[in-house]
């Protein structure tokens, strides 16, 4: 927004940025492109001419750790509240997802459909039906946020999450099912075992 407003004013701005994580796949970086108006993109990795010389061997082991089952649960309860509002929109031709049981960048899938959508030319912000529709997408937004954090940071981060949404009264917070898992968590979290340090010896994230 503020690259956009320098541009209404002055046509020659120049945005240099750096960037070692400017999205999760190629339509976040898009995105990052579209919304800074970058023209040009130099991208570096440690196998780059000019940076291999800097690099050093290193011996890379991934381990794959499974999410407990606390989050599996809570997983489960978070897909379904989200898949009536997937089903709905995609029911309305404007949203594709291959797999509603295991959606994959979800919160990105769900941002391009959205302007996809915005930018349609039977589209009119006064039409209730095309208001529903953005309601859906701000409601599926708002909880697609909540259901990556949940799997990226835990139990704990998404309990943070649901508070500041209840403060600032968020979409999301608008249904029973998050009030529940608010109040669920907020059980959870009032034992002093469970708070954060206590669960990374036994519960990933």
């Amino acid at each position: 927004q503020v690259v956009r407003e320098l541009h209404k004013t002055c046509k020659n701005i120049r945005v240099l940025g750096l960037s070692a994580t400017p999205g999760e796949n190629m339509q976040g970086v898009q995105q990052v492109v579209e919304n800074l108006l970058i023209s040009r993109v130099e991208l570096r990795s440690e196998d780059s001419a000019d940076v291999r010389q800097y690099a050093q061997d290193r011996s890379v082991e991934q381990v794959t750790v499974a999410l407990c089952a606390e989050i599996e649960e809570m997983k489960a309860l978070y897909l379904k509240l989200l898949t009536p509002l997937l089903q709905r929109l995609r029911s309305d031709g404007n949203l594709w997802i291959a797999n509603m049981e295991q959606p994959t960048n979800l919160r990105n899938v769900l941002v391009v459909a959205k302007k996809k959508f915005q930018a349609g030319q039977h589209f009119n912000q006064n039409n209730p039906v095309n208001r529903s529709v953005e309601k859906d997408y701000a409601i599926a937004l708002s909880l697609a946020h909540s259901f990556e954090i949940l799997q990226t940071h835990g139990l704990w981060c998404l309990y943070q999450t649901l508070v500041s949404a209840s403060a600032q009264r968020a979409p999301q917070m608008s249904f029973s099912g998050i009030r529940r898992i608010f109040s669920q968590l907020e059980s959870h979290f009032s034992s002093p075992e469970k708070l954060p340090g206590q669960l990374t010896a036994t519960c990933h994230p």
